[in-house]
């Protein structure tokens, strides 16, 4: 059953393939192409640079500014669906044009063909001189049951732009998904967005087919727009994966680190995580602070076992030699990155860890408003991490109703002095996306002397939000009044130090346990966002979840987090229910906000 699933897994790799070689077979002749650098990782995971050469490809080049230096008649241009990336393509053409070179041009994109991308190369007159195709990649597989889209600007589109262009492409993704693995019996879309690709789902069912599988390999499908749970992308997280995602760039399952050679020069290595490296799988959901005391005692095994060579016989060494060095050697190299990894996220949070996790659980708790705010403006006094400093504001604006006009602006004027006036288009963005709201001051809404009176004695508290609402009733935030441990832990909230638990995991925990019927877990769901929309198929509200076969695909529109597929794979191991997780992209804290700026 196991390798039948992984296969299945594995097909979604091969229709890739098979996608893209159909558009390159289509372009007769030697011919070069052009790849913008943010999608080579993602084509590593479904084809290889010899399949190109297969197909007919001589050289591959990079995108940049300047141009490639290609002989060839042909020349494949492949990028992401982006006006500015045409804007660039555009001009290498032109020029190319100009210098008398008679070169077709093709132009692949990734994933939507856009209306407003063929005007702007009409714009540039290129009508005519440029043919396009249309590609889209199925669900890439990171790791073991993690998967993703590889779109990381979807949530900007959606959540701030309103720009639905890339849905369609999402939800044929998720139509491809289930003619692989069938139909799910049960399928919940919460959200907005959610609702949108459902529709389409079912038109592609109709227009294109439904799944001829008879027996699906998946029990329940769960669709969640990313603002349904905004908390879990803001809060810092404490596992490793995703406190090194968190604060280093992981691209596609692979971190870059920089490091000296034996001739002292710096280095910039591809680090991949994925559980092929027996350490990554054995540390990827520890809490950090149990990363170090794991890294510490595998290296002094391994020392140990070096240092036994010293006491071998010739055929013991021959032995060693022939079966184990290699294995040694490895373990070392691997041991090595992983503590430059803890040492570079260490340098850059470290300090703060401790701090941020206690002012987070302050922000959750509703405790000690004034302090938090003041800590937050301290922060912004230093000039450091804006990153950070906008998610703390923006969680606490989720999780305590937004700011007060006097708070608002008083915050805003520090921030902009700080880091530049510039980010006033960063503060609009926040709003529309919600994650940054002022509420209407208590001063302006009356005129009674009584009333301002009391607005000077007493401190104006806002109402609970909704986000408490929501949390209490799913029972979100961690008991720990007899103790919480990290190195064993007993619900999904350690991701976050005990502080929190993403809600898509306590979505599945209730499912699994069948607890409440669908109309029960509806009640619970509703009211989080305004934006929310709730849409079960398969099975009628009054019905107990049954999710038959065990196994349940969860994907977050607009990027799910490591810390959610944490929680999420502590669940599956707790109950053995298998667990997809999988979304439009890999997304952090820092990407969410990195979006509106």
């Amino acid at each position: 059953m196991a390798s039948d699933f992984t296969s299945r897994i594995d097909a979604l790799a091969d229709i890739s393939q098979h996608r893209l070689v159909k558009i390159l077979d289509a372009v007769p002749g030697r011919k070069d192409i052009v790849i913008e650098s943010s999608l080579m990782k993602p084509l590593d995971q479904f084809i290889g640079a010899s399949v190109l050469r297969n197909r007919g490809i001589e050289k591959i080049f990079k995108l940049d500014k300047t141009g490639p230096q290609s002989s060839n008649p042909v020349l494949i241009y492949m990028i992401r669906s982006d006006l500015i990336t045409a804007k660039i393509v555009c001009n290498q053409i032109n020029s190319m044009i100009s210098t008398s070179q008679e070169v077709k041009f093709h132009v692949i994109l990734v994933p939507s063909l856009l209306t407003s991308i063929e005007l702007l190369f009409e714009e540039e007159g290129l009508y005519g001189k440029v043919t396009f195709h249309n590609f889209s990649w199925e669900l890439l597989q990171l790791d073991n049951r993690i998967l993703s889209f590889e779109s990381p600007k979807i949530y900007k589109q959606l959540f701030i732009d309103n720009d639905q262009s890339f849905l369609t492409a999402i939800a044929k993704s998720l139509w491809s998904f289930q003619h692989v693995f069938g139909t799910a019996p049960l399928a919940l879309y919460h959200g907005k967005y959610s609702n949108i690709i459902s529709t389409m789902i079912d038109s592609f069912m109709q227009e294109i087919g439904e799944p001829d599988k008879i027996d699906p390999d998946v029990g329940c499908m769960l669709v969640l727009d990313r603002d349904v749970d905004n908390a879990s992308a803001l809060l810092i997280p404490g596992t490793y994966t995703s406190l090194v995602c968190d604060v280093l760039n992981v691209n596609t399952n692979a971190v870059e680190i920089k490091k000296q050679d034996s001739e002292k020069k710096e280095l910039a290595v591809s680090m991949p995580l994925t559980s092929e490296d027996e350490i990554y799988n054995q540390i990827k959901n520890k809490h950090f602070l149990e990363v170090f005391l794991y890294l510490k005692y595998k290296t002094n095994e391994l020392n140990a076992e070096m240092g036994r060579r010293n006491n071998m016989n010739i055929k013991e060494m021959r032995d060693f030699v022939e079966n184990d060095l290699d294995k040694a050697v490895n373990m070392r190299k691997t041991l090595s990155n992983h503590i430059l990894v803890c040492e570079k996220v260490t340098s850059q949070i470290g300090e703060k860890f401790n701090d941020l996790h206690s002012c987070q659980k302050c922000i959750l708790d509703c405790e000690g408003r004034r302090k938090v705010i003041a800590d937050i403006e301290d922060i912004i006094a230093t000039c450091t991490d804006m990153d950070l400093v906008l998610r703390l504001i923006c969680l606490l604006s989720l999780s305590q109703n937004g700011y007060t006009l006097d708070e608002s602006n008083n915050l805003k004027k520090q921030f902009f002095h700080a880091y530049g006036y510039e980010h006033i288009l960063t503060f609009h963005n926040l709003e529309r996306a919600g994650l940054f709201l002022t509420m209407q001051s208590f001063m302006e809404t009356t005129s009674n002397l009584a009333s301002k009176v009391a607005q000077v004695v007493s401190y104006p508290l806002p109402k609970k939000s909704q986000f408490q609402v929501v949390s209490q009733k799913m029972k979100l935030f961690p008991d720990q009044s007899k103790g919480y441990s990290l190195s064993n832990p007993s619900d999904p909230g350690y991701v976050f130090g005990g502080a929190y638990i993403p809600l898509v995991a306590q979505l599945v925990n209730y499912l699994i346990k069948k607890e409440m019927n669908l109309g029960e877990l509806t009640k619970l769901l509703q009211g989080n966002n305004v934006k929310s929309e709730i849409k079960w198929t398969g099975k009628g509200l009054d019905a107990v979840p049954d999710i038959s076969p065990r196994c349940i695909f969860v994907y977050i529109v607009g990027g799910i987090t490591y810390a959610e597929v944490a929680a999420l794979q502590l669940i599956e191991s707790r109950t053995g229910c298998r667990i997809l997780c999988a979304g439009s992209s890999i997304i952090t804290g820092n990407r969410l906000v990195q979006a509106a700026a």
